[in-house]
């Protein structure tokens, strides 16, 4: 098991599918009503705690996305303030560009991150703790979709870091 820190707060985990296994548990059987899963969860924020120090207070969100041989758990501290991620429709590459254009940090504050993934119409940008800016409400639609909805549906682009990813990007 891989464990790390991102510049911007947030825990990376990488599972083998064995670990997995280990735990009683394979990549489909995740589900954040499972008992089974919620232990799993419980259990791998402790051995961060001890290994990494990470402690966050508050909500997280977590994201699990299969990799080639396991999967890769995001976990995501949630600014107090908006504890439900916000969702965003973006229609095409330019308005995603004005976005990127606007976005002020070159890493996250602690407790936000954003993730970006590519559906079949357009774009959809995911926030956790992020505040609606300008650019968004100009160049981009809010949506009701669940974020697992979208991790399920999209192409990820970038999780968990998208917006600073974008905004370098542009320079």
């Amino acid at each position: 098991m891989q464990i790390e820190i991102t510049d911007n707060g947030c825990l990376t985990l990488m599972l083998s599918d064995d670990e997995l296994s280990a735990m009683g548990l394979c990549f489909e059987q995740l589900d954040r009503r499972d008992a089974a899963t919620r232990r799993m969860l419980r259990t791998l924020l402790q051995i961060a705690r001890r290994r990494t120090g990470f402690s966050p207070e508050g909500p997280l969100s977590v994201e699990a996305l299969p990799t080639a041989d396991g999967c890769l758990l995001l976990v995501t501290p949630l600014a107090p303030c908006n504890d439900k991620p916000l969702t965003y429709r973006i229609p095409d590459e330019n308005a995603l560009l004005q976005i990127a254009a606007a976005w002020p940090h070159k890493a996250h504050p602690w407790g936000q991150s954003s993730s970006l993934y590519r559906t079949a119409d357009g774009f959809r940008l995911i926030l956790y703790g992020v505040a609606p800016f300008a650019a968004l409400a100009e160049c981009a639609d809010r949506t009701d979709e669940q974020e697992s909805y979208i991790a399920e549906h999209g192409t990820p682009w970038f999780v968990g870091d998208a917006l600073p990813q974008l905004c370098s990007c542009l320079q």
